[in-house]
């Protein structure tokens, strides 16, 4: 019906200079959305919620340029905090009919098949940012700065939701890698280099005959040079090697401490190593309350439930690791379910639609 944006400025113009504050908020009632992934419409997604809501604040921060020229300000802009919420959604999936041998068609649009896939109650997304000043390290028992909650969710995942989904992503990762062949990095080689390229264009004198080309300067005598090795075998540097190949047949012997101290002085330091917490922050908290996902096959005409109280995925991030020779970045993932549990239904019909006729449990 409509959206509402506003922004708002809390300092004064004179300050320009030292920083800005910016207020956005953006509110959406009662959207729809329609997508097909190609102008034929085979296959697509629908999209309908009643409220989508978002707040933020940013400050910018005009930082000085101190290389000895003249520069303007950079600017950096810094995420104070970030709050969304989605309430009431809904996805359905939509792919179009085959088309009946015999039977005219009025409309150009073939008829599409609409099937259940996801709804959820409420959706709310928080952002976080650090205070500067604030080392990570500090960060690892506070809040992580990602938090996404979803509320009452209910999926289902049957057959014809799976041909629609994996078409879909199998569309989306295409684009993406045609666009990745079409990029300006991938059409260097198709361009002709603008220094190498003979002139079209030739001397004609007035007489309308062609001139021939002038002949290529001669090439200038190249002296032949003494190589390195040459060098090093006459003279001071042959001696030398000559000593050195000597001295390599003599037994060197060589006189060492006791080191027995330093040696499990690192191995207390190894295994003080593997028991310390190297996580540095938190980074994304995923959490599922009163989830429901629907599962059904072919093989049989009923269906199963998977539910839980609780669903938690905490994403963490560590110090880099050494691993071969190289320093890579280390993720982890840990999950929790709490009160988890599945139903099946017990003589279902033959008839029955499963858009229609899903039970799904109550929350009490």
């Amino acid at each position: 019906d409509g959206a509402v944006v506003t922004a708002q400025r809390n300092l004064p113009r004179s300050q320009v200079v030292e920083g800005r504050t910016i207020h956005l908020s953006l509110a959406l009632h009662r959207f729809h959305i329609h997508y097909w992934m190609s102008f034929a419409m085979q296959r697509g997604l629908e999209l309908t919620g009643q409220r989508i809501s978002s707040s933020s604040e940013h400050t910018l921060t005009l930082v000085p340029v101190d290389d000895g020229l003249k520069h303007r300000p950079r600017p950096e802009w810094a995420i104070v905090y970030m709050t969304c919420e989605l309430n009431d959604a809904e996805v359905w999936l939509k792919s179009a009919l085959p088309e009946e041998s015999g039977k005219e068609t009025l409309s150009l649009r073939q008829p599409v098949e609409k099937c259940y896939c996801l709804s959820v109650g409420k959706v709310s997304y928080g952002r976080e940012a650090s205070p500067l000043g604030v080392k990570c390290r500090g960060l690892t028992e506070g809040n992580p700065t990602h938090r996404l909650v979803v509320h009452h969710l209910k999926g289902a995942w049957t057959m014809s939701n799976r041909e629609v989904a994996f078409a879909l992503f199998d569309s989306f990762m295409k684009t993406k890698e045609l666009k990745k062949n079409l990029s300006t990095e991938a059409l260097k080689g198709f361009r002709g280099d603008t220094t190498t390229t003979p002139l079209k264009s030739r001397n004609r004198n007035t007489g309308g005959q062609v001139t021939p080309p002038a002949p290529p300067p001669p090439a200038p005598a190249i002296q032949a040079t003494p190589s390195p090795m040459t060098k090093l075998q006459s003279g001071q540097a042959a001696t030398m090697l000559q000593q050195l190949i000597a001295e390599a047949e003599n037994k060197n012997v060589v006189f060492s401490d006791d080191l027995s101290t330093h040696t499990r002085e690192q191995q207390l330091q190894g295994l003080a190593a593997c028991h310390e917490d190297d996580v540095v922050h938190k980074n994304w908290l995923i959490a599922l309350v009163n989830s429901q996902v629907l599962l059904k096959g072919i093989e049989t005409k009923g269906y199963v439930i998977l539910s839980a109280a609780k669903a938690e995925i905490l994403q963490r991030v560590h110090r880099p690791v050494w691993k071969d020779r190289t320093l890579v970045s280390k993720t982890t993932w840990v999950g929790s379910l709490e009160c988890m549990q599945y139903y099946a239904t017990v003589s279902a019909g033959e008839n029955d639609s499963l858009d229609e006729n899903i039970m799904w449990l109550n929350v009490e």
